[in-house]
């Protein structure tokens, strides 16, 4: 009977995870059929430019073909990214100074 109730669980996680696995790897069309089709269609800028990125996921990233306004967005929004991560890093460093400091 404990053999049983050892397997049971390893048994369920087993199949629970290879229908994750399953899922994950297969596309929206096969996931949700046509009924979202309409929705998951992406217009792309003409052939003669690349297009960088995971396609799927909101039309991959367009670097070449986005206009000014959506590259002055993206360049503002890393500034403020990066900016934030400067003031976090400083922060911890004069952390680490002060703890350092109260240890010795």
């Amino acid at each position: 009977m404990s053999c049983f109730y050892f397997s049971l669980p390893v048994i369920a996680g087993y199949i629970v995870v290879t229908k994750i696995v399953d899922d994950s790897e297969s596309t929206v069309h096969e996931r949700f059929g046509d009924k979202n089709a309409a929705k998951n269609n992406l217009t792309y800028p003409s052939s003669s430019t690349s297009i960088i990125g995971a396609g799927g996921w909101g039309g991959g990233v367009n670097l070449v073909a986005s206009d000014r306004e959506t590259q002055n967005v993206n360049r503002i929004n890393l500034e403020r990214f990066l900016k934030k991560q400067r003031k976090l890093k400083q922060k911890r460093e004069q952390e680490t100074l002060a703890a350092a400091a109260t240890s010795e």
